[in-house]
This record gives C-alpha cells, sequence and structure tokens, in this order.
C-alpha cells in the first residue's frame, strides 16, 4: 500500500491548498487519493534559514484554506525528536507552533512516528486524532529548552496531561508498547509500516463518521489484548 501511496503522493496538492502553499511548502504537502494528505515533517523542518520559515506558514495558511483535504497524516522520523541538530531551537519552535493550529483544522489528524521522540514531538501527536508509532520507537523523557511551555487548548489537552504525569518522575525512554498501554498512542506497527497504516486509517475516516466508530472498536479490542497478555 505504501508503494501506491507514494506514487499518487507524486502529484503537487491542487486547489486553495496548493496556491497558499507555494513550491517550497508543496515538496512538504501531498495529496493522495480519497482527499488524503500527508505532510513529511522531516522536510517541513529542514531547511532552518528565511526560505524554509516562509514556506512553513505559507503551509499552515494553506491547511487551513485547503478544501480539497478530508483526512491530514503527518509522517517523520527525525522530526519528532525535534529535528536534526543543526537549527534545534528553531525546528522546536515550528513543532509548537504547529501544535498550536492543528487543533483549529476541520478534519481528522493522524500522527505516524518513524523516530524517536522528544517531549515536543510528543507534544504535536496529542494533538492528533491517532497516534501511531513503529515498535522500535522510543519516547523520551528529555525536556526541550527552546520550545514554548505555554499551555495548550483544544483535543490535546487530556492526553498531553497524562504524558507530563507519566515522565514526572520517570528518567528513562519509554517503549512503544509501554506508551500504547498507556494510551499515549493509539496503535503500534511494524518497523516501516507506520506511514502505510497512517493512510489507511485516513482513507477510512475520510469516508465518515460510522468508520471511526469502528476504529475506535477495533483499538479498544487490541488494548484488551495487549493489556491481558
Amino acid at each position: 500500500m505504501i508503494a501506491s501511496a507514494s506514487r499518487a503522493s507524486d502529484l503537487a496538492i491542487g486547489g486553495a491548498g496548493a496556491r497558499a502553499t507555494g513550491v517550497q511548502a508543496d515538496a512538504c504537502l501531498r495529496l493522495l487519493d480519497r482527499g488524503v494528505a500527508i505532510i513529511c515533517l522531516d522536510r517541513l523542518l529542514a531547511d532552518n534559514g528565511p526560505g524554509g520559515q516562509r514556506a512553513f506558514h505559507a503551509l499552515c495558511d494553506g491547511l487551513a484554506n485547503a478544501h480539497d483535504i478530508a483526512a491530514l497524516v503527518l509522517k517523520g522520523s527525525t522530526a519528532w525528536r525535534g529535528g536534526d541538530d543543526a537549527g534545534h531551537e528553531r525546528a522546536a519552535q515550528r513543532l509548537t507552533d504547529l501544535a498550536s493550529i492543528l487543533p483549529a483544522l476541520p478534519y481528522p489528524i493522524i500522527a505516524s512516528i518513524s523516530g524517536d521522540t522528544s517531549m515536543i514531538g510528543l507534544r504535536v501527536a496529542c494533538v492528533c486524532h491517532f497516534v501511531i508509532a513503529e515498535e522500535e520507537v522510543a519516547i523520551s523523557a528529555a525536556s526541550e529548552p527552546h520550545a514554548s511551555t505555554g499551555t495548550m487548548t483544544g483535543r490535546e489537552t487530556e492526553r498531553w496531561k497524562a504524558a507530563r504525569d507519566l515522565f514526572a518522575d520517570r528518567s528513562i525512554a519509554m517503549t512503544a508498547a509501554e506508551a500504547f498501554a498507556a494510551r499515549l498512542v493509539d496503535g503500534v506497527v511494524s518497523a516501516g509500516q507506520g506511514a502505510s497504516s497512517a493512510v489507511a486509517i485516513a482513507k477510512t475516516l475520510a469516508n465518515g463518521p460510522g468508520e471511526l466508530i469502528a476504529i475506535a472498536q477495533r483499538q479498544a479490542e487490541m488494548r484488551r489484548t495487549a493489556l491481558a497478555a
């Protein structure tokens, strides 16, 4: 499934999103079929210069004004820990800004975590309706001194509060399985399957609320099975 999704993603996003985001932002945002859009967070954080900052703001505007998006996937590897060491401060701030705008978007958002995650990355994931983590991912308790520590709002609140409580007295990283049991992530998949799994969920959610209920029921059964093991 991921191979076909990649071919579809070669098409630049159309409509209002394309007009708003421009060429640089288009490299980060692609439209798949069924109205599913996917953002590559690694690319979004890669350019630490003024051009990258302009593209980031254009992308944020495009997300709010793109009427052709029915569901959004955020995927990344290094991005979830705040990007690479170079430009970490600016990358952390972009992630904080992204976490602030996502709750206002009028469509479901699915996070695909394919790399180790710091608390700033977890803050972004906490905004999303669904979070999928690959099995080798570790979530670090390390704080991010460059990121804003302001109060987050909307649907992130419960999951983010739970994360802060869990890490308050924890000095070691949490595994993906532990994060699943603690309800910080909604599913754990094999390495390399995060993006394709998130896209599959996004396509299902784009079909309507009935499919959302079915996913929630399957998640509940998965969690009961994991806790009983």
